[in-house]
């Protein structure tokens, strides 16, 4: 545990430096990254599918240990940290309310089935043929071959 110390001890112009230089190294090793995972998804067409899923998750990774990184170099006491991480949490909560709403919305409509892949119907404004189900959104095709995708918060609303 660090002991108490001012705030502005710790944001000094090496330290500062230090993170601008940990998150450019983290913004060019993603760059370079993204690029030869889009190489090795062209030369070997059968690891595509993992290469879409490690290259986010190791995106968020690198992110991650940068952020740790800087906010174990910048942090000036563990109460600040807790504090800081606090009102993190609740922007990331009220951030993703709409996102949880739509999951939450696919799976009852997943569980509940109103309707399944290939039924026409109307949902809000929109009238189609339901192309996919997901547990975000709901994409249905309309008359005039325009794909719409509806949130599922909206269709679990109209339901």
């Amino acid at each position: 545990m660090k002991p108490k110390q001012d705030i502005f001890a710790t944001l000094t112009l090496s330290n500062i430096l230090l993170v601008l230089a940990a998150f450019a190294i983290v913004w060019v090793l993603l760059h370079y990254l993204s690029r030869m995972f889009a190489a090795l998804s062209q030369n070997r067409p059968r690891t595509r599918f993992i290469m879409r899923m490690v290259e986010p998750a190791l995106r968020i990774l690198l992110w991650f240990a940068a952020l740790l990184f800087a906010v174990s170099l910048l942090a000036p006491s563990q109460d600040a940290f807790i504090a800081a991480l606090g009102s993190a949490a609740i922007a990331i909560g009220l951030g993703a309310q709409d996102l949880i709403k739509n999951f939450i919305g696919g799976f009852v409509i997943v569980a509940d089935r109103p309707y399944q892949t290939g039924d026409r119907v109307k949902i809000g404004e929109a009238y189609g043929e339901i192309e996919q189900i997901g547990l975000r959104s709901t994409k249905l095709m309309t008359p005039d071959d325009t794909l719409v995708t509806i949130p599922n918060s909206q269709i679990l609303g109209s339901l």
